[in-house]
């Protein structure tokens, strides 16, 4: 039994040992290797209702959240995994499970850049996890990493009012390569929407690209 290698020969008996179990509620999951489980997505995320008090920048035609934000729920529970644990698969699977919500179309997806120091320290971008999940149901492609940049290190956003927040984000992104997106479809991914401060000031500087259309996809609204 040294190095359990019996477990190769039959997986029954990892599953048995080593269940894959949900990260959400801690129940197996029915597909092996899925880290969130049908009943959690189905289940414990509460969708977003309409938001009729966020008001969009003129050249950005839709937004769209999937789930209502619970603090100290399931979904704050999987968020939280994917930005600090390490499980950027949770972000795949949650992206997968939103494009399905939000019934989104093919697009060219574009991640909020993280700055390269964060993105270091995590070891990935969950915007990106994300919008893999979404392609991977909607259709289209991710854009390349490069082609937009975070140039600037930004405070965190917690705590900060509107204004505060866009300041805090002013000129924070950088076009690198404007012909990766004019005359697409962008649909700009993050996380978690609370007054869209982010997600405006990346449409700024997308629009110097001349982009065909903007939309906006989170997986939660705050």
């Amino acid at each position: 039994m040294k190095g359990f290698p019996e477990f190769a020969l039959y997986p029954h008996m990892r599953a048995i040992f080593f269940p894959d179990v949900c990260v959400g509620c801690g129940h197996a999951t029915v597909s092996a290797g899925r880290l969130v489980c049908v009943f959690c997505v189905d289940e414990q995320l509460a969708p977003a209702p309409p938001d009729t008090d966020l008001i969009l920048p003129a050249d950005v035609s839709d937004c769209r959240s999937a789930w209502q934000f619970d603090k100290q729920g399931t979904l704050q529970v999987l968020l939280h995994a994917l930005k600090y644990r390490g499980l950027g698969a949770v972000g795949h699977e949650l992206g997968q499970a939103a494009a399905r919500c939000l019934s989104l179309p093919p697009a060219c997806f574009v991640p909020v850049p993280l700055h390269p120091a964060r993105q270091r320290a995590r070891g990935y971008n969950q915007a990106r996890r994300i919008a893999e999940g979404m392609v991977a149901v909607a259709g289209g492609e991710v854009v390349s990493d490069g082609a937009v940049i975070r140039t600037r290190k930004t405070r965190t956003q917690t705590g900060f009012d509107l204004l505060r927040r866009a300041e805090n984000l002013r000129e924070a992104f950088a076009l690198v390569d404007p012909d990766v997106f004019r005359g697409r479809n962008l649909c700009l991914v993050d996380d978690v929407l609370t007054t869209g401060a982010t997600l405006f000031e990346l449409a700024r500087c997308l629009r110097e690209a001349e982009p065909a259309s903007i939309t906006l996809a989170t997986l939660a609204r705050a």
